[in-house]
């Protein structure tokens, strides 16, 4: 079993339409592909957690490699098309910066500066309250 994150807005992609991406990968590579609920996302989270589980770890190194490539595939259209929208969308390959202990204020600016060192872009966007006005 392997825990990866990939950003919220690529989820869909990765799904594809009536679920065909998915169960096409999940066919190929043998690898069962978990995607974490949006509304189980901890407040303030770009990143959903996907589980590879399979019998054997180049079933998962697959599916993985399946996964990370249509990240780069829609990052790379997206910032084609909208560039300040894309550099918003870092993505984190690995453990997942969302999962586990520790995930509180200080490691989220901790990993906000090492994001911002290696060059990626913060971009803030604020939403009114849809009560107001």
């Amino acid at each position: 079993e392997e825990k990866i994150g990939v950003p919220n807005g690529v989820v869909g992609f990765i799904i594809g339409r009536g679920g065909e991406s998915i169960t096409s990968m999940q066919r190929r590579t043998g690898c069962r592909v978990q995607i974490q609920k949006e509304h189980e996302m901890p407040p303030g989270t770009a990143q959903r957690v996907i589980t590879l589980t399979a019998s054997t770890a180049d079933a998962i190194a697959a599916c993985r490699g399946i996964i990370e490539s249509m990240v780069q595939e829609r990052m790379v259209a997206n910032a084609a098309s909208n560039p300040s929208a894309a550099a918003g969308m870092g993505m984190g390959m690995g453990a997942a910066a969302a999962v586990g202990p520790g995930n509180n204020a200080s490691t989220q600016m901790a990993q906000l500066q090492k994001a911002l060192t290696e060059g990626q872009a913060h971009v803030t966007i604020q939403v009114p309250d849809a009560d107001v006005g």
